[in-house]
């Protein structure tokens, strides 16, 4: 339950959860046994991810001891202990990476509670509807090892909310992980993305594996007190990507009324009729004369025969 404060600016949030088993993945090489495409990902002067904003940055330390005096330029005199966190694109990318050198397994299973706002930084780039500093737009919620940062991304090519997740494939014991993933988004943030009318929304979620494919997943959609909750379950993993996509009935326009009035000047004219003549005898004494017309009349004086 969201909840405003009235003594001062702000919201109270109550939330009710039971914790959930998040993979972890665990994995160590000797330098010079560790395989190439894994070595290929970090400087080995500092062990940082290349291209990472930390290598990029003077002094900054990767979460590695390069902050400590005495540490090795040399990777086969020092140990690196990478400790990648939950979620951003650089984590994404190193956890994919690992996963088949790992056997595509959990090293461990621990349960996790745990919930937060989102910083600056993971906002950079995301959709301006989410940028509302003053209230509660969306949550997002997911039992996955890594997640992006942010918010959903709204792609506008195909009007699709997507979410990347990414974990093992089985367990600790070997089993097959399955995925959750919930996204409450508030109606009107969902109406400001989307250029949405006040009509109602539909919407759809589906899970798309790394091969393009759509897997097979447990979804479900909701409205409720201005909230649009879409989740879906028992996924299996493959690096997929949620994709939720929020539809509008377009407005249905009134017919133009047609005219029961023809235009006069559509319809065929009437051709001219001669008018028929009819003729007469009229008599005066022993005088006869034949008058014709439509309405033939005697001349004065005399009389119709």
């Amino acid at each position: 339950t969201i909840s405003n404060l009235s003594s001062q600016s702000g919201h109270l949030i109550d939330i009710q959860a039971n914790p959930v088993a998040v993979p972890v993945v665990y994995k160590a090489y000797m330098y010079t046994e560790m395989p190439q495409a894994l070595k290929s990902l970090y400087d080995p002067a500092t062990g940082c991810l290349i291209g990472s904003q930390a290598l990029l940055t003077q002094g900054a330390n990767c979460r590695h001891g390069t902050h400590i005096p005495g540490y090795s330029a040399d990777p086969l005199l020092r140990n690196d202990l990478n400790y990648v966190g939950p979620t951003g694109s650089e984590n994404l990318l190193q956890l994919k990476a690992w996963l088949p050198f790992a056997n595509n397994q959990a090293a461990a299973m621990p349960s996790y509670w745990s919930v937060r706002t989102l910083d600056q930084s993971e906002m950079a780039g995301a959709n301006k509807c989410f940028s509302d500093s003053q209230n509660i737009t969306g949550i997002v919620s997911t039992n996955s090892t890594e997640y992006a940062s942010g918010p959903p991304a709204y792609r506008a090519s195909d009007g699709s909310l997507n979410y990347e997740v990414v974990s093992p494939h089985l367990t600790s014991k070997n089993a097959t992980f399955l995925g959750t993933y919930d996204l409450l988004i508030r109606k009107d943030v969902a109406k400001c993305i989307y250029g949405f009318t006040n009509a109602p929304i539909k919407a759809s979620i589906s899970v798309i594996g790394s091969d393009g494919n759509t897997e097979v997943a447990t979804t479900s959609l909701s409205e409720s007190n201005g909230w649009l909750h879409l989740s879906a379950n028992n996924f299996e993993f493959s690096a997929p990507i949620i994709s939720a996509k929020l539809m509008q009935d377009p407005p249905v326009t009134a017919p133009t009324p047609k005219s029961s009035i023809a235009n006069v000047d559509t319809l065929p004219r009437p051709s001219k009729v001669a008018a028929k003549k009819v003729t007469i005898i009229c008599v005066k004494g022993k005088n006869l004369r034949k008058v014709s017309a439509e309405k033939p009349v005697c001349p004065k004086g005399y009389t119709k025969k």
